[in-house]
């Protein structure tokens, strides 16, 4: 479930184009609070360790998938 879990909140955070809440997260997901923290904590670490073009970006209670600086310009152009 944890893998699915996983995916599931990336996929979210990719779709819903804005930061989402832990709390809508948990309702969306049925999850528990202490398992989206550990997946989202997971996925910020994933994304950072390989240096991914995308990020999954903290604003206090709330979390959103970005567009590293460095790739900005190239998005620009769509």
């Amino acid at each position: 479930m944890d893998d699915k879990l996983k995916r599931d909140t990336e996929a979210l955070l990719f779709a819903s184009g804005r930061a989402m809440s832990e709390e809508a997260l948990c309702n969306i997901l049925n999850a528990f609070p202490k398992d989206i923290k550990r997946v989202l904590k997971e996925l910020h670490d994933e994304y950072r360790e390989r240096d991914a073009a995308l990020m999954i970006f903290q604003e206090g209670e709330a979390w959103k998938m970005l567009v590293r600086d460095a790739h900005i310009p190239v998005v620009q152009r769509v």
